[in-house]
């Protein structure tokens, strides 16, 4: 479920633009802004404020959208501004409208569950904890290659591939 402008309360009263929510679990944050202001405004002020006042909010949360409609890009709360990503495809030879696709291919049912369990990882080499989130080829590629590998399967187990 999308809950648009809900207020949350912590150090103090925030309304984010978009929590996806999952069985009640808010996996989801997606800021917005007007077409002529650039994302990094939302990251700068908006995400490290919401960060910092309801910080609750961030504790389950899978991944953060930042988009103007013209520029989208996902990453998760630990990231820097500068790793945040584009997410163009749903597909592998498939473009489409950035902030559709963002959505498309982040949001979906299956895809957010997808990239929720098989494509965050918890990274603790630098001494501090950071969460890092597929990028959008390592995504299609990973998913690709696994479908590839079941249907391979399958045929050996049907004997339509040679037993080596």
């Amino acid at each position: 479920m999308a809950v648009q402008q809900l207020w949350l309360e912590g150090r103090s009263k925030r309304r984010p633009d978009v929590i996806g929510f999952v069985n009640g679990i808010p996996l989801v944050f997606i800021k917005l802004k007007a077409h002529h202001r650039k994302i990094w405004v939302d990251y700068e002020y908006n995400l490290k404020d919401y960060k910092d006042t309801i910080p609750h909010l961030f504790h389950c949360n899978a991944f953060i959208i930042l988009s103007n409609v013209i520029d989208s890009k996902i990453e998760s709360v630990t990231s820097k501004f500068e790793h945040f990503n584009d997410w163009k495809r749903i597909e592998e030879n498939q473009e489409g409208i950035v902030s559709q696709t963002i959505i498309k291919g982040t949001c979906s049912e299956e895809r957010l569950m997808d990239l929720f369990e098989n494509f965050i990882l918890f990274d603790t080499s630098i001494g501090s904890v950071i969460k890092l989130i597929a990028k959008n080829h390592q995504f299609i590629g990973v998913n690709k290659a696994v479908n590839l590998f079941a249907a391979m399967r399958e045929q050996y187990k049907e004997g339509n591939v040679a037993k080596e």
